[in-house]
């Protein structure tokens, strides 16, 4: 009774409140914003202006240079000494891309213009034609024509001469308000619209009429002379922002003036009356930005949404005092402020459910474990540590039931686990019990209370039967309340995992039963009580991919659909398998917390890193993150929740999300990925499309971008370098490509990206060509083939060469064989020849000595007999031994001088002779001798007396020498003659004898002392060839020389030549 009483309290409380219309939101907008800051890269804080160009670059002014970033990376441009190469000023305050596709960047030091290409920057100040250096604004009209607004007055750009011209200038007048221009705008008539520090003017270039609008405080002027911006939307209206006036809509075809200015009373009013300034999005909206923070414009009701800084939230605007505007190709809001930049999507389907601790009117805690809607469609959210909350939606209330003392008796614990319902009964698990709350009897009944039991999950299958989740085991809640344990099954199924994580049952009643530690997925079947474990099977990709279970779901087509801590997967009841689905497939994250399924069969999972929603007819992902209004990237267990209209709820760790399925449309926006640097060998280059490499460039790196700053961590990019590649290469969301070593070839790089929406850019190519190396080139080949052709030439001619020789040499061999064999035989004869010298010279020898003792033997004989030996005996034995002796000594003599002159230590004594007289008186002592042996010996000089110098007793030996060879070789009867001629400045001694003569092939040999000539007839006449070779020496010694004609048989004559 009294838990009734309670209830009863709380409900006519809730009800109360339920009846009052609240006009107080108690849910915040969509808008979930994210920062970048100086921590982030940017250069400073104060962001004057935002422009995205035509390469998909965001650019971003600063009062400390510009910026150029591209989702994660900066550039940074300053200033710089040299004009090419850095900014006259680091105060940026506008910047402007023209049809050339190059950066007009406004300073407070003149113009600068950047060509991205070349990175040259080209500065245009005073010098240059600028009425003046400070910049304000930099516009480009209809007809590409560049403006430019300074702080004293406005100018054009004359592109031919590359300079400036001062307009709408007199000095003796005031053509306009002011020449302090702040913002030009035109309209659709060409008509220019200048603000100014004092007023608003219109300017028709064609007929040179002005008109100046003032604040005059009269009826339809404008509110405030000083207007920082001005906006000519494609309505004809003008949007005026001013300084101290808010801000003004002008419509220029009717001339009215709507003023919008703060009032502290009215929340719905523009926050700040000093607008700094305005954009109108592609969906037609109008965004202000003031001191105030960003608001929106509502043209219905003419109030303003307004966006500010929250110091306690991480996604709130960065900053109040909005300074600058600007919506990007992808439809991101970009908003500068002056401590950085917030951005955000403004598209997103999302709306966001969270604390606030300056109101009470939202939910008690982020921090959410638990959604349910109930009939009367009041949401209950469960937090983890500030209890249940109860959302009336439809009057805009919130109730926290934890502020309530007479609920503080009920719940034990706002420790919240889950919170789930069936018609008027709420199911709420805390940390201490399990509560049952019946909103039409009143009843309260709690479960398990203070028994330390951990409740997980709250399931409702069909029957109405009530399962509960626990850390140690599964029990179940009939109509009666009956509590049953489901021990026993999971002891006989040998299931030794008890932690269950959730339940579900399917189309066809069986119970799926997801266990959280590592159990897998269980298929309980209550008629039979058999239960099936699933798990994960190593190397098996068909199996579970993870064994603990988060959450089960089925479609309508009967496919079981399982969220775990590594990855999607859909079991096939059919083919009694899984199908796997990761982050390589596009899902954001692979732990999965909760599965909701749309009216189309589309798959909805909260993870770890945002939302994702499966495609399952184009089996693709879409994701969503903070940008596009999410509480954050992570949310929990048991945080989802779809209502009977289709709206589905997820919670995470900083609120609530919900949305509409169908309100998602997969916007086709169409994606270029942009190159942003190519490096060759480490030094960047200008020309992308083609990178031309030479043979020895060995590294090739490419950056490259989505400019979808939507999601750009969420971008996943792939590649092929077709030539090369036959897959494709995932590379994630890494944006640079390396290459080592290329082969020489031409290839073409081709690269995909695929946005956080699951769209696909369209491929951006890249045509590279490297160089063959100077030996593999055409020409090279040429010399190769040229080359070879000569080599082989070379060859076959060396060869023929060589064959050639080879036969030359063969004959030559052949030849030099038979002159071996010539010389051997030489050889042998020469060795013949030294044998019988030596035989003639030992016999030569012998026979003086034979005779020496045979006389003195002789004698040695006579003495002993006792006559005495006669006298005349006597003499001739002693004339005997005489002769032998001196022929002896003579034989001695000529070995020992021919030694001497072939060592070279033979000397001659020269002294000038009567050559004719020494020969004669020499000759004429043979005379005798020769003629005893009846040989015919004749002498005759044909001088009379001849003086020469010589050594007479060498030339007298020289003669015995020869006239004796001549006796010894001439037989009895022959003749042997001396002939003495003056010859020039020579003598010539012919002696000439008629003996057996010599063999031509032997006249070189018989000066040889080892080659005299030999025969049986010199055998007979003995002859050691001592006394010519000692002769011819001896004659070559006076510088004269020693001839020989002979022919055999008929005699031979020897001619000696002496100088005078």
């Amino acid at each position: 009774m009294v838990k009734k009483i309670i209830l009863t309290t709380i409900f006519i409380i809730m009800v109360t409140f339920v009846d009052t219309v609240y006009a107080e939101q108690y849910h915040t907008s969509s808008v979930n914003f994210k920062r970048i800051g100086i921590s982030d890269g940017l250069s400073q804080g104060a962001v004057q202006d935002i422009v995205q160009d035509s390469d998909g670059y965001m650019w971003f002014a600063t009062e400390d240079g510009l910026n150029k970033y591209d989702g994660v990376d900066f550039e940074f441009y300053r200033y710089s000494e040299d004009p090419k190469r850095g900014l006259s000023s680091n105060w940026i305050v506008d910047i402007i891309e023209d049809k050339s596709e190059q950066m007009w960047v406004a300073t407070t030091a003149g113009v600068n213009v950047i060509d991205t290409s070349t990175e040259i920057i080209n500065t245009y100040t005073e010098k240059d034609g600028l009425s003046n250096n400070s910049i304000t604004e930099i516009f480009i009209d209809s007809k590409n024509r560049i403006l430019v607004c300074t702080e004293d007055g406005l100018n054009l750009y004359n592109e031919k001469e590359k300079k400036f011209e001062r307009i709408l200038y007199d000095s003796k007048s005031d053509i306009l308000t002011s020449q302090y221009i702040l913002g030009i705008q035109e309209d659709s008539n060409g008509v220019y619209w200048i603000a100014t520090d004092k007023g608003l003017n219109s300017y028709d270039m064609s007929t040179g009429k002005v008109d100046k609008y003032i604040a005059d405080k009269n009826y339809n002027s404008i509110s405030d002379n000083y207007i920082n911006d001005i906006l000519l939307d494609d309505n004809d209206i003008l949007w005026i922002c001013t300084k101290n006036g808010g801000l003004n809509k002008f419509n220029i075809k009717t001339g009215k003036i709507d003023i919008f200015e703060n009032d502290e009373n009215n929340s719905k009013s523009i926050p700040s009356n000093y607008i700094n300034c305005v954009m109108k999005d592609k969906r037609g909206r109008i965004w202000v930005g003031s001191k105030g923070g960003l608001s929106l414009f509502d043209d219905i009701s003419d109030t303003f949404t307004t966006y500010k800084n929250k110091i306690y939230d991480s996604i709130s605007l960065i900053d109040n005092n909005v300074v600058s505007l600007y919506q990007d190709i992808s439809n991101v809001i970009w908003i500068g402020t002056t401590k950085g930049i917030s951005y955000f999507n403004p598209d997103g389907i999302f709306k966001l459910y969270k604390n606030d601790p300056f109101d009470s009117n939202t939910i008690s805690g982020d921090m959410i474990f638990g959604i349910y809607e109930d009939y009367d469609k009041l949401l209950w959210v469960g937090t983890t540590d500030s209890g249940v909350n109860v959302l009336d939606r439809k009057n805009n209330k919130v109730y926290r039931l934890d502020e309530f003392e007479a609920s503080k008796k009920i719940f034990n614990s706002n420790r919240i686990s889950d919170i789930n319902g069936i018609n008027n009964d709420i199911w709420i698990a805390t940390s201490q019990e399990l509560i049952y709350i019946n909103k039409e009897t009143k009843e309260v009944r709690k479960f398990f209370e203070n028994e330390g039991k951990e409740i997980l999950n709250i399931y409702i299958d069909k029957e109405g039967l009530v399962w509960i989740s626990e850390a140690n085991g599964l029990y179940s809640i009939d109509s009666n309340f009956n509590v049953k344990s489901y021990d026993e099954e999971f002891y006989k199924n040998n299931i030794k995992d008890k932690y269950v994580s959730t339940v579900f049952q399917d189309s066809e009643g069986i119970m799926w039963i997801g266990l959280g530690v590592n159990g897998g997925l269980l298929k309980f079947n209550r008629e039979t009580g058999v239960i099936n474990q699933y798990k994960n099977i190593e190397n098996d990709k068909n199996s579970l991919s993870y064994n603990s279970v988060k959450d089960i779901n089925e479609d309508s087509k009967g496919n079981i659909w399982i969220a775990t801590n590594c990855g999607l997967n859909k079991y096939n009841k059919v083919k009694d398998n899984f199908t796997r689905y990761t982050e390589s497939n596009g899902l954001a994250n692979n732990f999965v917390y909760k599965i909701l399924i749309d009216v189309d069969d589309n798959l909805w999972l909260s993870t770890n890193y945002g939302i994702s929603r499966y495609d399952v007819e184009q089996d693709n992902f879409t994701n969503f993150g903070i940008t596009d209004g999410l509480q954050s990237n992570e949310f929990n267990k048991n945080a989802g929740f779809k209502s009977k209209s289709g709206e589905m709820f997820f919670g995470g760790i900083s609120g609530i999300n919900s949305f509409f399925p169908n309100k998602f449309k997969k916007e086709e926006i169409p994606s270029e990925i942009v190159i942003d640097k190519v490096a060759v060998n480490g030094e960047y280059i200008n020309k992308y499309d083609n990178v031309n490499l030479k043979y020895n460039d060995n590294n090739l790196t490419i950056e490259y971008f989505l400019p979808d700053y939507r999601h750009s961590k969420k971008v996943v990019y792939a590649y092929k370098l077709e030539g090369i590649d036959k897959e494709w290469t995932l590379a994630k969301n890494s944006r640079v490509i390396n290459y080592n070593n290329l082969k020489s070839g031409t290839y073409k790089l081709v690269i995909i990206a695929k946005n956080s929406l699951g769209v696909f850019s369209n491929s951006k190519e890249i045509n590279i060509h490297k160089d063959l190396p100077p030996w593999k080139t055409p020409y090279a080949y040429f010399i190769y083939i040229a080359s070879f052709i000569v080599i082989v030439y070379l060859i076959w001619n060396r060869v023929k060469l060589l064959d050639k020789m080879v036969k030359i040499r063969t004959i030559e061999l052949n030849n030099q064989m038979k002159e071996n064999e010539i010389l051997y035989r030489k050889s042998l004869e020469n060795e013949i020849n030294k044998n019988n010298y030596f035989v003639n010279l030992s016999h030569e020898l012998r026979t003086p000595l034979n005779l020496i003792l045979s006389t003195q033997q002789l004698i040695s004989n006579l003495n002993k007999e006792k006559d005495n030996i006669p006298k005349e005996k006597i003499n001739y034995y002693m004339e005997v031994l005489k002769n032998n002796s001196k022929r002896l000594l003579n034989l001695i003599n000529n070995i020992i001088d021919t030694s001497k002159i072939e060592s070279g230590q033979y000397k001659i004594n020269i002294e000038e002779h009567d050559i004719v007289y020494h020969i004669e008186s020499t000759v004429f002592d043979m005379k005798d001798f020769i003629e005893s042996k009846g040989i015919e010996f004749i002498v005759d000089p044909n001088v009379e007396e001849l003086i020469i110098k010589c050594d007479i007793n060498d030339i007298e030996k020289c003669i015995i020498n020869i006239i004796g060879n001549a006796v010894k070789f001439t037989d009895e009867g022959g003749k042997i003659e001396v002939l003495i001629d003056d010859v020039d400045d020579n003598v010539e001694i012919r002696i000439k004898d008629t003996g057996i003569g010599i063999a031509e092939k032997d006249l070189e040999g018989i000066f040889n002392r080892f080659g005299q000539a030999y025969n049986k007839k010199s055998e007979e006449f003995g002859g050691s060839g001592i006394g010519l070779t000692l002769t011819k020496q001896l004659i070559e010694l006076h510088n004269g020389k020693l001839l020989v004609e002979s022919e055999v048989g008929v005699g031979s004559t020897f001619i000696i030549i002496l100088p005078k």
